[in-house]
């Protein structure tokens, strides 16, 4: 597997800096023409990451359906359908702010200019900028994927019901372009802290419509258009809550704390040992993480993981109660549920 951190794409507008996913798949194509000089496979390529960038994963096989370069891909807490973006106009309104701070200028070309800026400067001024948030558990960023309708499109829903993704050609036949996604059973234990921090206080109510906003019900809606397509699709939604992955008492399994699991440094960072449950629930992970980059097709139904099938007991639930396995969810009561959130994005 390769990962390229796409965190902060921005389209492919000419006016707005950052890393775009052109350049990401710039990134991939070096990898693909080289990775055979580090014994590596061009042919088996998985990207993957998580937050923002899981995001970025999926805007892929919307952007490069003629040409998707990698055999599969992996979101962690993050869709195309889950974060805003910006439009060109306000895209640009935000850059122009910023350059306007730096002495640049607040028209025309103001690039030239903006490189000759100090970083710190140019980072300083770009959280001065004050932009307005619809979502309160959430801070919007200044920066966002721009919309370009090249790379980032305006109608995920709509692609997505379509089944205008990627496909890829191996040994002659063409195949939908796997995709493994998912997310933890409480994502707002990590976005929590800020809002604290910040004075807000959002009800519990407040924070569980969070979660299935913004990560719940992305996943299940891209996961069941999938499906409905007859692309390989497996979706997780991880639970477990472990001593030495905790960021508070109440925290359970936030927003990112999977990645102890497939990394496994939480015991060196925290000095507290792992359970045995931990440790065996960690070498399940790690396996089915692997399978799935060996054999995006079919490692994971090798390993009993049936496809998501909205209308089936299909969600993959990671360490429920703690318990070092996996077990199959139903999901089919959610979906008048998200149904509802998702129309107010």
């Amino acid at each position: 597997m390769y990962g390229v951190d796409c965190d902060k794409g921005t389209g492919n507008s000419s006016l707005i800096p950052g890393t775009r996913i052109s350049d990401c798949k710039m990134s991939v194509e070096w990898v693909k023409q080289n990775i055979h000089g580090f014994g590596g496979d061009p042919d088996r390529i998985t990207i993957s990451d998580q937050s923002c960038g899981s995001a970025s994963v999926d805007y892929w096989p919307y952007a490069y359906q003629s040409e998707p370069l990698v055999a599969g891909l992996i979101s962690h807490s993050g869709t195309a359908l889950s974060f805003a973006t910006n439009n060109r106009t306000t895209a640009a309104k935000h850059w122009y702010a910023v350059s306007v701070q730096l002495g640049c200028g607040s028209s025309g070309d103001v690039l030239p200019c903006m490189r000759k800026q100090n970083a710190s400067a140019i980072l300083a001024a770009a959280s001065a900028l004050k932009v307005p948030s619809t979502n309160p558990a959430r801070k919007s960023p200044a920066f966002q994927p721009t919309v370009d309708n090249v790379t980032i499109f305006d109608n995920y829903t709509l692609l997505s019901q379509q089944g205008k993704f990627a496909c890829i050609l191996l040994t002659s036949t063409f195949f939908e372009q796997p995709y493994l996604v998912g997310h933890n059973s409480n994502e707002a234990g990590f976005y929590k802290i800020a809002s604290y921090a910040q004075g807000s206080k959002l009800t519990d109510k407040q924070w569980d419509d969070f979660n299935m906003q913004t990560f719940f019900c992305p996943s299940n809606l891209e996961a069941a258009h999938r499906s409905r397509q007859h692309t390989p699709v497996w979706r997780f939604q991880y639970n477990a809550d472990w001593e030495n992955t905790r960021l508070y008492p109440s925290s359970r399994a936030y927003h990112g704390v999977e990645f102890n699991m497939i990394f496994g440094e939480s015991a060196e960072i925290t000095g507290i040992v792992g359970s045995d449950a931990q440790r065996q629930l960690k070498s399940q992970m790690r396996s089915a993480w692997g399978s799935f980059i060996a054999d995006p097709q079919h490692g994971l139904q090798a390993l009993g993981w049936p496809g998501y099938d909205p209308e089936a007991s299909t969600l993959v639930g990671i360490g429920l109660d703690n318990h070092p396995s996996v077990s199959f969810v139903d999901t089919k009561d959610s979906a008048r549920q998200c149904a509802a959130l998702l129309a107010q994005i």
